[in-house]
């Protein structure tokens, strides 16, 4: 018996040391790609750096809320820094518009330790991007090929996380279209697990080549800190939004008269999908220059100018860059059949209109009748269409009918305030509403948090 034992003992002895000889030559061979990667890297980075400012407050004033909240948890400590990344000659700097609002009074410090002044050239907040120019030219950064950027690719992050400027984070791109976070108006991050904290946001997301990626925005946190769950704007979005910015354009100008939601099971029976992609349209509206084009409800949009479009709200962040006149060309699905629509979007119309898709709630909002606002007892409210499934507006409880009469204990006269309201309430972190269920026929209250901007 002990034979036995010590044999099969010395046979496991062998195999572990088998199995440790072929680790090591399996270590051993990926040590010099390791390495390689290594100084393409720090190659990139050391790129990269001269190209990035950190900005910071010239006066100390109240830090927005989720700061205060971290400076309690940091001994007090209030953290007035971000950051922003050149992306034009002549000192133009792309940043956060909530930088840009937050701080009001700011200059920058480059790479090299010198302090420029700064003032605001424009903002986007539907996309939450701003341009500064600085005193200064810089080199701007080289932006990457959005074709280029996938899933699974390294790329690193420049900050002044914590008042550390110029610090640099590595990770991946963990995810690509990611929407109805509640964040902005108009959304179709990039997910990355590449750290960012407060002091983080403006900052550039590069790949190894060291080409700009996107700009950080927001981590998804209940916590004050990074737990891997971060996004940035893509560059794709970014190109269109500078020019808008240095133009004195609106960088929301145009109207489709469309709405989309994801497209569901019986969509993708009928489109003949095997895999869920694409923008179902479930409400076109009469004189649009989407019904002009000959787009109709039930139609997967698959394709806009030759691009997979993969989410509903990707789809809108694309349209939304657009200029009016612009012209665009749709690949829709109608059932198993394939159609070639050209839609030339028009001017957007800024009175109050009759339905609004507010992007920070994931819902479609229309105003209400007088009937309605007499079952409500209300003056207004924002009548639910619809509520996209796990969005903030699904997570609140509200359901198609429901009247929402407040948000964060304010009132509204419009939808366009009522969107304001809600941006302004999910960018704080926390968001209540008042409504009246029109399924119960009783006023209710309703809360939840969110994730946070850096």
């Amino acid at each position: 018996m002990k034979r036995v034992v010590l044999t099969a003992a010395a046979a496991g002895l062998s195999a572990a040391l088998a199995a440790g000889a072929a680790l090591a030559i399996f270590a051993d061979a990926l040590r010099p790609r390791a390495a390689g990667i290594e100084a393409r890297l720090v190659k990139a980075v050391e790129k990269v750096l001269p190209s990035t400012v950190s900005i910071h407050l010239r006066e100390e004033r109240p830090a927005p809320l989720f700061l205060e909240e971290l400076s309690r948890l940091l001994e007090g400590r209030r953290f007035h820094t971000a950051a922003g990344v050149a992306v034009r000659e002549g000192g133009y700097v792309l940043t956060n518009a909530h930088v840009v609002r937050e701080f009001e009074d700011f200059y920058v410090v480059t790479r090299s330790g010198k302090v420029l002044s700064a003032k605001p050239v424009g903002m986007a907040d539907a996309y939450d991007v701003a341009l500064i120019k600085v005193e200064e030219d810089l080199p701007p950064v080289e932006f990457c090929r959005f074709d280029n950027v996938k899933v699974g690719r390294f790329v690193f992050s420049v900050g002044s996380p914590y008042d550390l400027p110029f610090s640099v984070s590595v990770g991946v791109i963990s995810a690509l279209h990611r929407g109805r976070l509640g964040f902005c108006t108009v959304e179709d991050y990039l997910q990355t697990d590449a750290a960012v904290n407060p002091g983080s946001s403006g900052g550039p997301l590069c790949d190894l080549d060291g080409r700009l990626v996107g700009i950080n925005s927001a981590l998804y946190s209940l916590k004050s800190g990074s737990n891997g769950i971060n996004f940035a704007v893509p560059v794709y979005l970014l190109k269109p939004l500078i020019d808008k910015m240095i133009e004195g354009r609106p960088a929301v100008e145009v109207y489709l008269g469309a709405h989309f939601r994801p497209p569901d099971i019986s969509d993708l029976q009928r489109a003949l999908l095997d895999e869920a992609r694409g923008a179902t349209a479930y409400k076109v509206y009469s004189g649009s220059p989407a019904e002009a084009a000959g787009l109709k409800k039930g139609d997967v949009v698959l394709e806009m100018d030759g691009e997979p479009v993969a989410t509903p709200w990707s789809l809108r962040a694309r349209l939304l860059v657009k200029r009016p006149g612009d012209t665009v060309e749709f690949l829709v699905a109608r059932g198993a059949k394939r159609l070639k629509l050209k839609v030339e979007l028009s001017a957007r119309d800024e009175r109050d209109p009759p339905s609004l898709y507010v992007e920070a709630l994931g819902m479609l909002a229309e105003r209400p009748d007088d009937e309605t606002l007499a079952r409500a007892g209300a003056e207004f409210g924002a009548v639910v269409d619809s509520a996209d499934y796990g969005g903030t507006a699904y997570m609140l409880g509200l359901r198609s009918g429901d009247v929402i009469l407040e948000v964060n204990g304010r009132r509204f006269r419009t939808l366009s305030e009522f969107a304001a309201l809600a941006e302004e309430a999910v960018n704080g972190g926390e968001i209540r509403v008042r409504y009246y269920s029109a399924t119960d026929s009783i006023e209710k209250e309703s809360s939840t948090r969110i994730g946070r901007r850096q």
